[in-house]
């Protein structure tokens, strides 16, 4: 097939299959003369190398690119083989752990208790089947595990690990990668926090105990003596105690919230028994005069944390004693419905706009009202926290000019 008379020649058609695997025609002559075939084939072979020499510069260009992305990380990377020797380090990771040669060429657990010497957050040494490393090695992938490590050279630091193992294309296990990013001015700061915290509940608190105290003592005796101007002076001083008291503990469950360490200690938790030393607590005589519990007995028990689910309720009763008329009184209502009760804080006062009601749970938020009446506006923020964190819900109902009603649902204790 395919053959012709060119010039009292026959050219022929041949298939031929070129080194690459490809399938190409080759025009060749019977008689003499110069071979068109050879030229074709020449030309293939140029176009071959052309390939080649593409795919060798993309090669080229992305493993510049790779060690460019290695270098320039802001963390540090360490990349092992399977028995846990380390073949390569960015810069970052040769900065902070300082490894020798042969540090490098020893054991994984090795490197971690006789080099690094790597300390869990709570300074115990860290388990060699938990590190991060091993895990990858095994074939898992871990995040974020916080350890303390003390280089050979160099100053004490924190960090934040992730690993995880390489596998080739096919599968097989080529070694593991580890990340780790320096978050030791992270801890400093937390530490600073957690410093801060305990100055406030302890060193700022108990002087504030003694005065509450020693003021209502005082009070109750010039009572008695009918000395009303020493009384109410006295009574101005337990009152002011109370609010800077609870003003420091609303600042130290903020940070603790922020912190994610706001815990409940639940226990079983009979709501009149909660209820019942309201008044003790609620502050001045002014205030338990106008107080009103409403709660039906036979109520089934709750399993809450029960000083801070009464700081709740107790927050709600204080905010609507102080925005009520002196001669308006404030309910306390409580009513089983849907497996919840719900302890509704009942007030006559100005009431809350629609504007201010989107924004009344939120941190440091003050209506108009209450800018005038001083505060930090944590109050209703940590109480929106503390009835979510016993799963239960905080809503409003206000108009302006005739009330609020906050009324906070908690779930019934399922085991009752």
């Amino acid at each position: 097939m395919g053959k012709t008379d060119r010039k009292g020649g026959r050219a022929r058609r041949e298939s031929q299959v070129a080194p690459t695997g490809r399938e190409r025609s080759v025009i060749g002559q019977d008689s003499g003369g110069s071979s068109p075939g050879r030229e074709v084939e020449g030309r293939s072979a140029s176009c071959d190398t052309v390939g080649i020499e593409k795919l060798s510069e993309d090669a080229s260009r992305r493993t510049a690119e790779l060690e460019a992305l290695f270098a320039s990380v802001a963390d540090g990377l360490l990349v092992m083989d399977p028995q846990g020797r380390v073949l390569r380090m960015n810069p970052t990771g040769e900065r902070m752990l300082n490894l020798s040669p042969e540090d490098r060429q020893s054991p994984l657990e090795s490197r971690i208790k006789n080099v690094l010497h790597i300390e869990t957050a709570d300074g115990r040494p860290y388990p060699i089947e938990e590190h991060p490393g091993f895990r990858a090695l095994r074939g898992e992938i871990v995040r974020n595990v916080i350890m303390k490590v003390h280089p050979p050279h160099g100053r004490v630091f924190w960090v934040s690990v992730s690993a995880a193992p390489v596998k080739a294309e096919g599968g097989a296990f080529l070694g593991a990668v580890m990340s780790f990013t320096d978050i030791t001015a992270l801890h400093d700061l937390q530490e600073g926090r957690e410093d801060m915290l305990r100055a406030i509940s302890h060193d700022l608190r108990n002087p504030l105990t003694a005065i509450m105290g020693l003021s209502s003592l005082l009070w109750k005796s010039l009572d008695k003596k009918e000395l009303q101007a020493d009384a109410e002076a006295a009574e101005s001083i337990t009152r002011n105690a109370r609010r800077m008291n609870s003003m420091i503990q609303d600042l130290v469950d903020s940070v603790r919230l922020d912190a994610g360490v706001f815990e409940l200690h639940r226990e079983r938790t009979e709501v009149s028994a909660l209820l019942s030393g309201l008044d003790e607590v609620v502050g001045t005589a002014d205030y338990q005069s106008r107080l009103r519990i409403e709660c039906p007995e036979g109520l089934p028990p709750i399993n809450a944390d029960r000083e801070r689910l009464e700081r709740a309720i107790l927050n709600l009763v204080s905010n609507g004693l102080k925005y009520s008329p002196t001669d308006c009184p404030v309910w306390v209502k409580v009513k089983r419905r849907d497996g919840k009760l719900t302890i509704s804080v009942v007030d006559q006062g100005a009431g809350i706009n629609s504007e201010d009601r989107k924004h009344l749970f939120e941190r440091f938020y003050r209506t108009a009202t209450g800018r005038k009446a001083g505060g930090l506006g944590l109050g209703l923020f940590i109480v929106k926290q503390i009835v979510e964190a016993h799963g239960g819900q905080l809503r409003v109902d206000s108009e302006v000019g005739k009330g609020s009603t906050f009324s906070i649902e908690i779930p019934i204790d399922p085991h009752t």
